[in-house]
Parts: structure tokens; sequence; C-alpha cells
């Protein structure tokens, strides 16, 4: 197995900057001829559940990857198949989550990548997993670029492994002083998805005719995750970043009372489209929801690819990141299921009027 320190292959960040972590990997490492033994087992097991809590499969279709890896896990005993079937099974209920195919080509059609080696290139794997001595030798010029070539039966030691594990807790990003490194956080977390949804309620309050400045560091917190994108994700090559706001308005109690939804929408868009000198964000959607007696949203959250991350203290701190002016604690906590139902339940409530 050969080791990578330093830097990831795109330069953004160390390896114990990582949010989300990606493989690319053979479907047959699953079936018979690498699981053999409880090892073997045990090994495929915690690469799978790595993928589950913060991991992306990288892969060159979707429909092809589920099918030839549930192929080859049917082809193993029922004694070594049990855990491994379970943790499948829920992989491909979530494909869109889990799985990360090349972008477009100029003919609208997925670029065609002649292997699973190029797949790792052309999307800025973190590592390939091989199961097979002649896949090692092959992959091993991979280490060049800075991915990761590892053997199934030593994956739990691998550094990939090592940096998914330390990254399974909130993280303080003021206090990181290489920019690299703290930009790399948010990074990571939007790099392989095409859309993002940025929900807070204090958006829309920064609305209001005294909002000014605050309104301002609201869209530039915004636009700050909308650069990391264009930065680090293989899919900004296609076109600028599809942008979603979602916020409260109407009546929304306390002593601002009542927030217009409509100027909210066309003033949010207005000081998006001022904060985004660079162009990397394309389409903008502006989402008002009705939230009062009680309120449902009280935390700020950052959605992207089927995952949804916690900030705090607000989006607007992430527009004091990259400048000179001091700011408060700032943390992104770990992507979990729990949020992903917040913004869903947020999302089913009625339309601000």
């Amino acid at each position: 197995m050969s080791g990578r320190a330093g830097f990831f292959r795109n330069g953004f960040a160390s390896w114990d900057d990582d949010m989300l972590f990606s493989v690319a990997v053979d479907p047959a490492v699953f079936g018979p001829s690498v699981i053999c033994d409880r090892q073997t087992r045990d090994q495929a097991v915690g690469l799978l559940r790595g993928i589950l809590e913060n991991g992306i499969i990288l892969t060159t279709n979707r429909e092809g990857f589920a099918h030839r890896i549930s192929e080859n896990v049917a082809a193993l005993s029922p004694g070594m198949a049990k855990r491994i079937e379970i943790c499948v099974s829920e992989l491909l209920q979530g494909k869109r989550r889990y799985l990360a195919m090349p972008g477009r080509d100029a003919s609208g059609k997925v670029a065609s990548v002649d292997s699973m080696f190029g797949l790792a290139t052309v999307l800025g794997a973190d590592a390939v997993v091989c199961g097979e001595a002649d896949g090692m030798r092959v992959a091993e010029g991979l280490s060049e670029q800075g991915i990761e070539v590892v053997d199934l039966r030593d994956y739990s030691d691998s550094c990939t492994e090592k940096a998914r594990r330390n990254c399974l807790a909130a993280t303080r990003l003021d206090t990181i002083e290489r920019a690299e490194e703290r930009d790399g956080y948010v990074g990571r977390a939007v790099k392989y998805a095409r859309r993002v949804s940025l929900v807070d309620r204090y958006f829309s309050a920064a609305t209001g005719r005294k909002g000014g400045r605050r309104l301002e560091k609201y869209a530039r917190g915004a636009v700050y995750v909308a650069r990391q994108w264009a930065r680090c994700s293989p899919y900004a090559r296609e076109g600028p970043l599809e942008l979603e706001v979602i916020t409260v308005a109407g009546r929304v109690g306390g002593t601002v009372g009542y927030i217009d939804p409509g100027e909210t929408r066309l003033r949010l868009e207005k000081a998006l489209r001022a904060a985004d000198r660079e162009g990397v964000v394309g389409a903008i959607t502006v989402t008002t929801k009705q939230d009062e007696n009680p309120r449902l949203l009280r935390e700020r959250f950052l959605e992207a690819k089927g995952r949804c991350w916690g900030i705090r203290h607000g989006i607007d701190s992430l527009a004091e990141l990259e400048g000179s002016s001091g700011t408060g604690p700032t943390f992104i906590d770990p992507a979990s299921q729990h949020y992903m139902d917040l913004v869903s339940e947020v999302r089913e409530l009625r339309d601000a009027e």
C-alpha cells in the first residue's frame, strides 16, 4: 500500500481536513475472489460503513455499479454475505447520495472514462481500493497524483480511513490559520454536488430596510460556499453552481412581526448577484417559508448531494473567514440524518404569504 502525506491532489486541504472522502472501487472487491475469510469480510464491511457515514463511491454508471455489486455479493457464501448485504442494501437505496459519476462533456453526454483508475483521476479520488495484485500494480502510478492505492485487506489501516474517522466531529473553522485547510472543510462538503442549499432563518431578517451590511454579509457567506465548490468540484467545468436559499418570511413573530416574502426574494437575489464577482453562482432559488408558533427552523444548515451539515453560528459567519476582520466562533458540524430530517420538515412548511 502506498501512503499519502501532506496535501490532496487538488491542493486545498491536508489529510486531517476531510469532510467527505471518496474512493474508486471495483465491485469485484465485494465478491468471492476477494472476500474469502472473516478478515476480508470485516474490511469490506468497514469500507461500506464508512461510505454510509461520510463517503462517496466514484463510478462510471450508477445502475451498472448497483447490478455488479449485487451480483458479486450474491455469489458469497451465506456466512460471508450477511453483514455485507445489509450495508449494500442501504447504499443502493441512496445511490444518488453515495455514488458520484463523471461530469458531462460539451455534447451533454456523461464523459467517457476508460478505467477505474482514469475515473479516480477525473473525479479527484482520495483512494483506489483493489483486491487483486494486478490491480494494485496498475493503480500504483496514481500515488504520484496524490491518490492512495489500498489493498482491501489493509483498508482499516489506510490513510484515507484514518482521515475519515478523524472528521466525525464538529470543527471550528475560524481558529484554523491556513486558508487552504480552513476552506477545505466547506469545499469537501460540496465537492460532488451540482446544487447546494443554504438554510438560515435570518437571511430574511437581513433583507429589511435597515439590513444593509448585514445582508451583504449573508450574501458573501453564501458566495463563499459557492467559491469553494468552484475551486474543488470536478463539475465546475460544466458551468456555475445552482444555489438555493431557504429562509422564513410572512408572520415570523417576535419584534420583527412581518417580513414581505416578495421583497425578501428580490433583495436576496440582488445581494447574491452583487457578491458573486467571479460568476460562480448560476441559477438562484430563494424559498420563503412560514415558520411561527412554534418555530421549527432554529439552526443553520448546508445541504449538498443528499447530506446536510450544521453551520454555527450562521451562514453570515462564513463571510469573515476570508477577510481580515475578526469573526466569532464558526463551526461546521458533521453531516447527519437528523439535520436532513429537519430540513425536510422545513421544506414541508407552507410557503410564506
